[in-house]
Parts: structure tokens; C-alpha cells; sequence
């Protein structure tokens, strides 16, 4: 009973931290309060530190032993490793999504998308890049592949971080729904090849990959 009470807690204060740091209230850089976060749930500090653990794991955190823990702030060789990951996931999600998805499942996709651009012109940024990530993740559940799903909600999480702090990579609301049900349309239409270069475009422009990969690097096997 005990250690599932812990295991509560510190999945609350994860999610807790989580939003925290999503919503900019502890920014890259800054240092997790522990002795306050304690005080402020009457809790001792073990739930805190297995939850920055996991934080940790998710590359969100830096942790110093005995010292401090920190929210990251990634230098731009990281989010480049991001990026091609990304990338190269999102294409093998949508191979194996033209195999198993049907109609309906590339609909969900688009509410996301939907959602996303009104969260944007609602000047919501937090749902809009939550939404944004959902329409990716969406595929790989079509995709049906519990592996490349664990990887790619580890990928997302880190996307989500990325723009909740660097506003550069935020994109244009009608442009990017304009590309996402680009993308829907091409899915539906069970046009591999188009939705490849679609999908390979669409991030390599958010991630500004263009000036050290070709296209090609993305697309062919």
C-alpha cells in the first residue's frame, strides 16, 4: 500500500512539474524548488526526486547529484538530433498508417488539427502546441506499433518542451492546418509517396533542417 502510495504522489508531482514547465512557470535554466513543492503538498521530498527522475529520463530535466536539479535548455546540435529523429519516425508511422488506418481514424487527425488552429486564433498557445502534438502521435497510433508509439510520445513530449519556450518554432496557424490536412488528404488517399514528402517537408521546415540535409536524406530508404 505504501509503495503505491508513493508511486502516486510522485506521479502527481511529476504531472504537476510537468505543467510547470510547459506553461513557462519554470523556465529553462531555472532551478525545481523542492523545499517549496514539499512544503506546498505536506510531502517529503521522495515523491519530488523520483518524479524529477523521470523528468530527467525525459530529457526535460538536469539533474546535479547532492547539488540541484534544473529544467534543460537544449543547445541546437540537440534539437537538430531531435529533428532527424522525428522525422525518420514520422515517416515509418505513416507507411504503417496507410496499412492499417482507415478513414475514420485519419478524421480523428484532422480534429486535432481543427482544434489546434482554433486554440491558435484563440491565442491559446499551450493547447495549440498540445494539439499539434496530438495530430502527430495520432499516427503512430494508427500505426499500430507499440514500440514506435513509446518512442514517439518521448519525441513529442520533447517537442511539446521545445515550443514551449523557443517561440521561433511556433508556425504560421493557416499554414501549418493548411499542411496538416495536406497531409490527411494524401493519408486518405492512400498516396504513400506524397505523404512522405509531405510529412518529411512539413518538419524539416520546423526544425530547419533544410540547410544541412536534402530532402532526399528523409525520403529515400
Amino acid at each position: 500500500m505504501k509503495a503505491d502510495q508513493g508511486n502516486n504522489l510522485s506521479e502527481m508531482v511529476y504531472h504537476y512539474l510537468l505543467d510547470m514547465i510547459l506553461s513557462m512557470k519554470i523556465k529553462p535554466g531555472d532551478r525545481i524548488p523542492e523545499a517549496r513543492i514539499a512544503t506546498q503538498f505536506g510531502i517529503s521530498r521522495t515523491p519530488i526526486r523520483d518524479a524529477m527522475k523521470q523528468l530527467a529520463n525525459d530529457g526535460i530535466l538536469n539533474i546535479y547529484p547532492n547539488r540541484f536539479a534544473e529544467v534543460a535548455n537544449w543547445d541546437e546540435d540537440l534539437i537538430k538530433e531531435i529533428g532527424i529523429t522525428r522525422a525518420h519516425l514520422d515517416n515509418l508511422a505513416a507507411k504503417l498508417a496507410i496499412f492499417y488506418g482507415s478513414n475514420a481514424d485519419f478524421n480523428r487527425m484532422m480534429e486535432h488539427a481543427k482544434i489546434c488552429l482554433k486554440a491558435a486564433l484563440d491565442d491559446d498557445v499551450a493547447l495549440k502546441i498540445k494539439e499539434d502534438c496530438a495530430f502527430h502521435l495520432e499516427l503512430s497510433m494508427i500505426a499500430r506499433n507499440r514500440q514506435l508509439i513509446e518512442f514517439q510520445k518521448k519525441i513529442y513530449l520533447k517537442i511539446e518542451f521545445l515550443q514551449s519556450w523557443r517561440g521561433d518554432f511556433l508556425e504560421n496557424p493557416q499554414e501549418q492546418y493548411r499542411q496538416h490536412e495536406e497531409i490527411v488528404t494524401a493519408l486518405t488517399d492512400r498516396n504513400e509517396k506524397e505523404v512522405i514528402q509531405l510529412l518529411t517537408r512539413h518538419n524539416m521546415h520546423f526544425h530547419n533542417l533544410e540547410k544541412d540535409f536534402p530532402v532526399d536524406f528523409f525520403i529515400n530508404p
